[in-house]
């Protein structure tokens, strides 16, 4: 009983071992992609979400403005409210 959990064991530690062994560097640098700072990405984010809800506003302007929903597919409204 206590040698299957010996194996078990070392088979654990035998694959922590290669795992660990992969993630040793080379000693070559090379050379990392650039990757937007959080401001740029950030920025884009906020324009994404902008752009989204102006999109909204305006089907919800152009089609349902003084009622209380809008429904996208028949482009109707109702006032559930």
């Amino acid at each position: 009983m206590y040698s299957s959990y010996l194996t078990v064991g070392l088979v654990s530690i035998v694959g922590l071992c290669s795992l660990t062994a992969l993630a040793i560097p080379t000693g070559k640098h090379q050379a990392r992609t650039s990757r937007p700072d959080n401001h740029t990405l950030n920025s884009e984010r906020a324009d994404a979400v902008k752009e989204a809800f102006t999109h909204a506003w305006d089907g919800y302007y152009k089609y349902a403005f003084p009622h209380d929903e809008l429904h996208p597919v028949t482009n109707g409204f109702s006032d559930s409210r």
